[in-house]
Formats: structure tokens, C-alpha cells, sequence
């Protein structure tokens, strides 16, 4: 089966993107740019400390070696997710990697075509890449020359989001660090975890440490390993048909009771029912990394795509259209010219 995913490797050109269905907190720290748009539901993106609610369609960009993490805020929330190397832009921009920016499209109006124009070429890539058709060679060019729109409407958008980048080496080692205690939890968060082996992994105080997951996530260290089992259990609960009970067991909580409470605080709703509710929207997905990919044959997100799209196949078709109709003028100009200078031999 396939699913909405693709990779380009081409040198310094290196993008790759997907579609997933969001669930609870996980943290991310990578080298590449981020761009990431809501195809449905609503979530919260905290981005250094910074928390952002962003609804259907809103789109949110930030630099890269930027520490973030998403929450779904409805069931079935799901976004297209966009990843490009800095080292694409540093060869127009030599000043490119000294650049921190996070956009959110609906807080600057002044760039809101860019990111209307990003919506239109991210689906239209997207479709491209998932067709079960065969593509041919001059297709391929074009959807490449889509990608290259896409990364400049990118760049025009941290031109106008840029600020100077005051990571020193000190705060860079910190992440480092933040990263290092994150991964020990996600591997870890099944086991009973106190504040004080979190602290030992970054080599911090527990006092610091408290300090630092508040500070970077906008939770605290408890909440983030609570999110951390609801979003594992919230996977099993709709993948597998094992026990509530054997499901609070498994992820963590000390009891059926105590994940009960947990998961219905979160998620507005009992294990079961969401496990119900889940069942009745018959998505079909893969998981691999921590991310729930979505089928390429799921009709309600290829839709979304096919509208979104459409607009620039629409555009190029009237461009097409246009140049066509010019070019025919032209030659029936010629023509004329020709026929009227012959008649003018004739004359003669």
C-alpha cells in the first residue's frame, strides 16, 4: 500500500514531505526547515517555548535546529508537513544560517498569497508523487519547477519573518541536551520515570530541569510523559484489538482507573468510545518513527489535495490556454503577411 510520502535527493535539492494524523505531544529537534499545514482538525505547536493554535488550512514555518512538538486538539487531526535543507537557500544567501524565523500564516497578512500559492503547489506535488499513473519525463520537470516555487515562496517568507540567530554554543549544547533527555523518555516512558533520572541524562539539577521542560515545551516533565503514553495508547486503542486494561498496563499508567481519567481529560472521551469513533472513520495508516502515515488511496485527504491542486492546474492550463492563443495569432499574422506580399508579386 501507498501513502502519502515522497523524498527528492538531487544534490544541494533535497526536500521530502508527508501527510500524517497528529495525536499527542512529541518532541522534534532536526537540521531541516519546517513548513506544516493543517488538512484537518486543529492542534497546538509550541516552537521554543511558544504555543501557536492553528485550525484547518492555517500553515506554520520555522527554521531549522528549532525544538517543537504538536497536539492534536480534535480526534483525526492531520497535517501535510513539508521538510527542506537550509543548505538549498545558503548558496543564494550566504547569511542564510544566521537567519531564526517561525511564520504562522495567519498572523501576517502581508505574505498571506505566499502561503495560498504553497497550499495550491504542496497538494500538486503531493498528487504528483502519489499518482498511480506513470509520470512522464516532462511532467517530472514541471512538478520540479512547482518545488523551486515552493522554495522561493519559502524564503520570501523568512525575509519577512527572519530575526538574527543568537544561539551561542552554550544554548546549542543545551538543546543537545534536551534532545538527549526527550529521546530517554520516548524510549523509556512505559517504565515508572522520576524527575531525577530525566535530570542525570542532561546533567542538570532537577530544579533546571523542571525549569527547562517548562520552558521549551510550555509542559512540564510529568505532562509530557503522561502525553507520551496517551498518544501510544490513543495508537493502540485504533490498531489493535487488545484490552483496555492490558493497554493502560502496557503504556504506563498504574492502573485502568488512573489512564481512564488521563485519556478521557485529554481526549473529551472514554478509551472506548474512542476507540468506537475511530473505527467508524476507517483510515487506513502506517506507523514507523513515531508518525501515522495516511494511506494515498484515503478519498476524504485526496480530495483535499485534488481541490487544492486544481487551482494551479487550473492556472497553468489557462497560461497554456493564453500562450497558445498568442502564438496562433502570431502565425496568422505571418500568413497574412505572406499571402499579401505575394499578391503583391502578382501586381508587379
Amino acid at each position: 500500500m501507498k501513502y502519502f510520502r515522497y523524498t527528492i535527493d538531487r544534490g544541494l535539492l533535497q526536500v521530502k514531505s508527508h501527510i500524517y494524523r497528529i495525536s499527542t505531544y512529541h518532541y522534534n529537534w532536526h537540521n531541516h526547515i519546517e513548513l506544516l499545514w493543517v488538512l484537518k482538525g486543529a492542534l497546538e505547536v509550541c516552537v521554543e517555548g511558544q504555543t501557536y493554535t492553528l485550525q484547518r488550512d492555517d500553515m506554520i514555518l520555522y527554521s531549522s535546529q528549532c525544538g517543537h512538538a504538536t497536539l492534536a486538539l480534535e480526534e483525526d487531526t492531520i497535517a501535510l508537513v513539508f521538510h527542506v535543507e537550509p543548505q538549498w537557500f545558503l548558496q543564494y544567501d550566504q547569511d542564510f544560517m544566521k537567519y531564526r524565523f517561525v511564520s504562522v500564516s495567519t498572523q501576517d497578512i502581508n505574505i498571506a498569497e505566499r502561503y495560498k500559492e504553497l497550499r495550491q503547489s504542496l497538494a500538486y506535488i503531493m498528487n504528483h508523487h502519489t499518482a498511480e499513473i506513470s509520470i512522464s519525463a516532462l511532467e517530472t520537470m514541471k512538478v520540479d519547477g512547482v518545488i523551486y516555487t515552493v522554495l522561493s515562496d519559502v524564503y520570501e517568507i523568512i525575509l519577512a519573518s527572519r530575526y538574527e540567530n543568537q544561539l551561542s554554543t552554550k544554548i546549542l549544547h543545551q538543546e543537545e541536551n534536551f534532545e538527549r533527555m526527550v529521546h530517554f523518555i520516548d524510549e523509556h516512558f512505559r517504565d515508572r520515570l522520576e524527575l531525577a533520572t530525566i535530570a542525570d541524562v542532561g546533567g542538570y539539577t532537577e530544579s533546571y530541569t523542571s525549569q527547562l521542560f517548562k520552558r521549551q515545551l510550555g509542559i512540564t516533565f510529568l505532562e509530557y510523559v503522561s502525553r507520551m503514553r496517551l498518544r501510544e495508547a490513543a495508537i493502540r486503542l485504533v490498531n489493535t484489538d487488545d484490552m483496555v486494561i492490558h493497554i493502560a498496563s502496557y503504556c504506563g499508567f498504574p492502573d485502568v482507573k488512573a489512564f481512564n481519567s488521563a485519556f478521557k481529560k485529554h481526549f473529551k472521551l472514554t478509551p472506548s468510545a474512542y476507540r468506537e469513533r475511530a473505527k467508524r472513520i476507517e483510515r487506513h495508516t502506517v506507523l514507523e518513527d513515531w508518525k501515522e502515515y495516511i494511506s494515498s488511496d484515503d478519498t476524504e485527504i485526496k480530495g483535499i489535495l485534488t481541490m487544492y491542486g486544481s487551482y494551479l492546474t487550473r492556472e497553468n492550463v489557462k497560461y497554456e490556454e493564453n500562450e497558445y492563443t498568442k502564438q496562433s495569432l502570431v502565425s496568422k499574422v505571418q500568413r497574412v503577411k505572406e499571402e499579401l506580399q505575394q499578391l503583391l508579386q502578382t501586381l508587379e
